[in-house]
């Protein structure tokens, strides 16, 4: 193995700072780097070469290491030893979390402990159930073309109304396109429940296997109170696309809802026409058939019809308050920045027919709330 190698370029990158555009520009790199150097290398007991490291879990725990040090405006900062973590990041087996990167992030000092398990859920959705879900999706499709037309035949305007169907009556269509400057709520809370989504927008499909509802579909994995389902492949079929997300690292594919696909297109347009795309620091995915955070009814996102982002910077129990970021009724920080961004990212959503739930889930947008 060659660290001077590494080290070298990694010392030629960083000296290039104005070429340095964001701090996931120098994730990405890190990784690209150790993952480099540990090919060079082989496993000196049986001589094989080591073939593939988990560089998505080093970048995803690289990132959240990265905000919450640039977010610590006083005291002494842990960067270091968080690091250290991403690097037993790449470790983790590719097939799934295990127990290495839950303890990884379990280490980092600064997340509370239900910020913690949240996280933990997070990447169990980014490493083992959106890859699922995308595999058994382009399992249908011989090209990527067919994979992002398929099911794209969807007019938003029917999907207001069966908004209005699903949540009894209301809103639907927002403010007019462009108008980023106003957020208004689209659609009531509660979404008809698991029945009502089955025949809305499921077509009279589950999506996970099992006789159903929740919690009796047949169980793939558990992580403290959230439950994955086996996935059903004909509901994938019959009710989802793929669509390209905006981020600021470039386009990430996705499945999801067409009816989702269909209201989220002319805001992906809008995010990115404005260049707001630098306030998407991550896309967490779209389908993940488990349930609720703290409840067992089936999440937006087990029908495909909710998307997460900023994953790590907005965990589940955040909330964007009037003057600033809070945790319950606990204010983190005043709105920095990136705050400020993501919020006229939000209104896009909301002046397109969606739902954003800035009082407790900031990073999930949604149809069928």
């Amino acid at each position: 193995m060659s660290y001077d190698i590494f080290k070298q370029n990694m010392l030629v990158f960083m000296r290039n700072q104005p070429n340095i555009a964001s701090k996931e520009q120098f994730a990405k790199k890190l990784v690209q780097e150790y993952d480099a150097l540990i090919k060079r290398g082989f496993d000196t007991l049986n001589l094989i070469p080591i073939q593939e490291g988990n560089t998505a879990a080093m970048e995803q725990v690289l990132n959240g290491v990265l905000n919450t040090a640039f977010q610590q405006s006083s005291g002494e900062h842990a960067i270091i030893t968080n690091m250290g973590k991403a690097f037993q990041a790449y470790w983790t087996p590719i097939s799934g979390v295990g127990g290495l990167l839950g303890a990884v992030l379990e280490l980092i000092e600064e997340l509370t402990e239900e910020e913690k398990e949240e996280a933990k859920t997070i990447i169990t959705d980014i490493t083992v159930e959106y890859p699922k879900t995308q595999q058994i999706y382009d399992s249908q499709f011989t090209t990527n073309e067919q994979r992002l037309s398929h099911n794209k035949n969807v007019d938003k305007e029917e999907v207001f109304a069966k908004q209005r169907e699903i949540t009894g009556g209301g809103g639907g269509g927002g403010t007019p396109e462009g108008d980023v400057g106003q957020s208004t709520p689209t659609i009531t809370r509660g979404g008809g429940g698991d029945a009502v989504l089955k025949e809305k927008c499921g077509n009279g499909l589950w999506p996970a296997l099992g006789p159903g509802p929740a919690p009796n579909f047949d169980v793939s994995s558990t992580e403290g109170t959230r439950r994955w389902y086996k996935q059903n492949p004909e509901y994938i079929k019959q009710n989802c696309t793929q669509i390209l997300f905006p981020t600021k690292s470039g386009d990430k594919k996705i499945t999801v809802h067409k009816d989702l696909a269909a209201v989220v297109q002319p805001a992906i347009n809008q995010i990115k026409s404005l260049g707001l795309e630098i306030y998407i620091e991550n896309c967490a995915g779209g389908l993940a058939v488990r349930n609720v955070t703290g409840g067992t009814r089936l999440s937006n996102h087990a029908w495909g019809t909710a998307i997460d982002m900023n994953s790590i910077r907005y965990p589940y129990g955040y909330k964007f308050g009037e003057d600033g970021i809070y945790v319950g009724k606990v204010k983190k920080r005043n709105f920095n920045d990136f705050d400020k961004g993501f919020l006229q990212v939000a209104k896009i959503f909301q002046s397109q027919g969606m739902t954003w739930l800035r009082n407790n889930d900031p990073m999930h947008v949604s149809i069928y709330e």
